[in-house]
């Protein structure tokens, strides 16, 4: 081991020892399903979603987006966009939002957190899904899904759906809209960019999430859940949730179930398909969106101006146990060779099949 390596481990873990903190217990992890922390300064937060350490959140009445550093959970920068920016897709490199009030996706650079195109779409765009080279936007007013080329930031293809689409999401070459007023999801097919199957589900759906072969769909107007069989287009579980489920999203076994109305999230089991737990977001938080990066969940609450952040747990692969203190962590893994090859990196909690703590800290100790 390097001298200095050596030398600066040796001083952390003293300090450690003298603040009566042994390893595992400085980096212990919080309750389950808890909210950690909450950040403001948002501006009736609508839409959310993360990427590569960074937390992206519209700002639906700012006609902005505010970009938050989730390693300090403090504001990086503001980024104008159009008015009314609602959901949030973020792939290869950018960031599209959808302007509902100006009908028109604003594409972000996240390298330099500036808009570097405006696309005009239909009307009223609600949410955006990234697939491979083409983002997804589902247009509220037309009843349409706009199929942008990410590369020329062009439509190429306008695909008819049910009335009022609103989320969006994609799952094993299939892009899935729920549709507000119809009551059920179209199925697009990634390869033909057409409809190739309807989901009937509960009335006034909205949010959804993929999860092995099941669509789990928030209605509404029922405060339930209905799990359908994307195969055989039935419906398998009806799960009661808190009021008005607005956001749907997948976190390990469990599906987390934004409910506007009654603040709060519901949390699926889903091997059981039933609650297991219910996190409370506070009066007057009118939760909107949900998006989940790593071991934490973000919540935009849209009338208390705050995004909520709530621990999920662990990624698949990793554990606490993989990462040193947060004091060590400056310290990677060797690209080569031996330890004194290392070089400072971020926080990777891939574990050591991903080359994440489990292989540096505990490889070179």
């Amino acid at each position: 081991m390097h001298p200095s390596l050596r030398l600066a481990i040796a001083t952390a873990l003293g300090g450690m020892l003298s603040l009566g903190l042994g390893y595992g217990h400085a980096n212990a992890d919080p309750a389950l399903f808890t909210v950690t922390t909450t950040i403001s300064g948002f501006d009736a937060p609508q839409g959310i979603g993360a990427s590569d350490g960074s937390l992206y959140v519209a700002n639906g009445d700012a006609a902005s987006v505010s970009v938050i550093n989730t390693s300090t959970n403090t504001s990086t920068a503001t980024i104008p966009v159009g008015i009314g920016p609602l959901g949030v897709g973020i792939g290869n490199g950018f960031v599209s939002v959808a302007n509902a009030g100006a009908n028109s996706v604003s594409v972000i650079n996240m390298s330099t957190n500036t808009v570097t195109a405006t696309i005009p779409v239909g009307v009223g765009p609600f949410d955006v899904e990234v697939v491979g080279g083409y983002a997804y936007v589902s247009n509220s007013g037309s009843n349409t899904v706009s199929v942008i080329n990410t590369g020329t930031n062009t439509v190429t293809a306008t695909i008819p759906v049910g009335t009022q689409p609103s989320e969006i999401t994609a799952a094993n070459g299939r892009v899935y809209v729920v549709n507000r007023v119809s009551n059920d999801v179209s199925v697009i097919s990634t390869t033909t960019n057409t409809v190739v199957d309807t989901l009937t589900v509960g009335m006034l759906p909205n949010g959804l999430a993929i999860v092995d072969g099941y669509a789990y769909v928030g209605q509404q107007l029922s405060d339930e859940v209905s799990v359908v069989d994307v195969t055989t287009d039935t419906i398998v579980a009806v799960i009661p949730v808190g009021s008005s489920p607005t956001d749907v999203v997948a976190s390990g076994g469990s599906v987390l179930v934004v409910n506007q109305t009654g603040n709060s999230i519901s949390v699926i089991d889903t091997s059981t398909n039933t609650v297991t737990d219910t996190i409370d977001l506070g009066a007057g938080a009118n939760p909107a969106a949900i998006t989940v990066s790593g071991a934490y969940a973000y919540v935009a609450n849209r009338l208390s101006d705050t995004v909520a952040v709530i621990y999920v747990g662990m990624p698949a692969g990793a554990s606490s146990g993989d990462a040193p203190p947060p004091i060590l962590q400056q310290f990677g893994r060797a690209t080569s060779g031996t330890c004194d090859a290392a070089a400072p990196v971020t926080l990777n909690w891939g574990g050591a099949g991903s080359g994440g703590w489990g292989e540096s800290w505990a490889q070179w100790m």
